[in-house]
């Protein structure tokens, strides 16, 4: 994305389990589908693993039931979106449904090239103790992987939403960016000024200084003018400690809606890897998250 450009995503993608948290997801794409008048792909992977050890005849039968499967499959995920969202809602989105047999984190990518998908919705679910520092593996795996950002919704702990009624909507009022003056900050920055703008939302850009002098706060409102220079509405805020800390900690401060970070990823081997502060903030954000990709050369 290059200065001066706004974040309109035409295809978005999210992918469901049925579960409480999927339906979350599946709320906060509807808001955004409704929002930019872009097209909603709801996606269910029931992935199965047939025995290699089955005769060709039984593989054979194995593999017609899966696909009589993804066929009530369909009709049973347009019921499930119609009790989400509410039957009248459902019908105000551009909605696709697909139903596949692949391993979800495969089913996720493929369909995101097959539509073009400019923003991926998703939830992740949230563990205690030890796995806590963990995120769901089919989560990273997409948050390594897409070219599009990556809504990843969690319950904000202050505003619950009751994802058994149909009219509950997430909203979201005040938006937080931090950046530490990097170019995959300011591609996330924009993204943020985009959101705020639309959604008429505030917006508080963040800037943690671990290390350093007075010169780097100097440094902080030149960087956000050169960055978004026709968008002056921010709230800058400087302090001092380590940059994922101080993030969700300002978050509960000032009780805001969502983050948008920019996940800066460089190659590693055969995969990638993102920044640490925005691992952590992932990991432990108390709202959802909007990870913006960046991609630059290998470590």
């Amino acid at each position: 994305m290059e200065p001066g450009l706004s974040y309109n995503p035409t295809s978005i993608l999210c992918p469901v389990d049925m579960s409480e948290l999927s339906d979350l997801a599946l709320k906060y794409a509807h808001v955004g589908a409704r929002m930019f008048d872009a097209s909603l792909t709801v996606l269910h992977a029931m992935h199965v693993d047939v025995p290699r050890y089955l005769s060709r005849e039984l593989t054979a039968q194995v593999v017609k039931e899966i696909d009589h499967a993804k066929a009530a499959g369909i009709h049973g995920l347009e019921a499930h979106v119609r009790r989400v969202l509410g039957d009248a809602d459902s019908k105000k989105v551009r909605m696709r449904y697909r139903v596949t047999d692949s391993e979800p984190a495969e089913a996720v990518m493929q369909a995101a090239a097959e539509n073009q998908t400019d923003l991926v919705v998703m939830g992740t679910h949230g563990y205690s103790g030890l796995k806590h520092w963990m995120l769901g593996s089919v989560t990273e795996s997409i948050l390594h992987r897409s070219e599009a950002p990556v809504f990843v919704v969690r319950q904000k702990i202050t505003d619950f939403i009751d994802t058994t009624q149909p009219e509950a909507r997430p909203r979201i009022q005040h938006i937080l960016c931090p950046c530490n003056l990097t170019t995959a900050a300011g591609h996330a920055l924009r993204v943020a000024v985009a959101l705020a703008g639309r959604l008429e939302a505030h917006l508080t850009v963040l800037r943690s200084l671990e290390s350093g002098t007075a010169a780097d706060e100097k440094d902080f409102p030149a960087w956000i003018q050169k960055t978004v220079p026709d968008f002056n509405d921010i709230d800058l805020v400087v302090r001092r400690g380590t940059a994922a800390a101080q993030a969700i900690d300002l978050t509960r401060e000032i009780d805001c809606d969502l983050i948008v970070i920019g996940a800066h990823h460089k190659q590693f081997e055969q995969g990638t890897v993102m920044g640490r502060t925005t691992e952590l903030v992932l990991r432990h954000a108390p709202v959802p998250v909007l990870a913006v990709p960046y991609r630059n050369e290998k470590l």
